[in-house]
């Protein structure tokens, strides 16, 4: 059976507070991509699809940007898709 907040993402958007997942999960990711990034010289990262169950739409592949990957974003859904680019650009990350 799907989760159904899937259904529902509008809802939980504009929330920052919502399904963060815990923040040692977060960090571990963080810290394994970058240790992934640097030991395989990653330069281009493909995010999809862009709706996470224990993370805010779009934010896996966050910390790959910062540490300098071109980053796309890919989803089924391109209101999502749309309204995280304009998320991603207001925090001064290029994504495409």
């Amino acid at each position: 059976m799907a989760i159904p907040i899937i259904n529902f993402w509008r809802r939980y958007f504009d929330n920052p507070d919502e399904g963060l997942g815990s923040s040692y999960e977060r960090i571990i990711l963080n810290n394994k991509l970058v240790e992934l990034k640097k030991l395989f010289g990653i330069e281009t990262v493909l995010e999809a699809p862009l709706f996470g169950f224990t993370g805010i739409s779009g934010i896996n592949s966050f910390q790959m940007a910062i540490e300098g990957a071109s980053v796309t974003l890919l989803d089924h859904d391109e209101e999502r898709a749309e309204l995280i680019r304009q998320l991603w650009r207001k925090m001064e990350q290029e994504v495409s």
